[in-house]
């Protein structure tokens, strides 16, 4: 069956049939978020590392359909 997930933010469905692309897509942001995390650490701007990391590509809905 489908994949149910939630917490205090809210409830996911990810349907059986996308788990894996799901899940590769949610490793890539989480991967991306340290790496805008790190570059803030050294000195960054938040504005900076998002653009420089193409973040806002990430939060689109064609993004997720590759």
């Amino acid at each position: 069956g489908d994949i149910v997930l939630g917490d205090d933010s809210g409830v996911v469905v990810v349907p059986a049939s996308r788990a894996e692309e799901v899940l590769a897509f949610a490793q890539q942001i989480e991967h991306t978020e340290q790496e805008i995390l790190k570059r803030i650490a050294k000195g960054q701007t938040l504005r900076q590392a998002r653009a420089e990391l193409q973040y806002h590509a990430l939060q689109t809905p064609t993004a997720a359909r590759g």
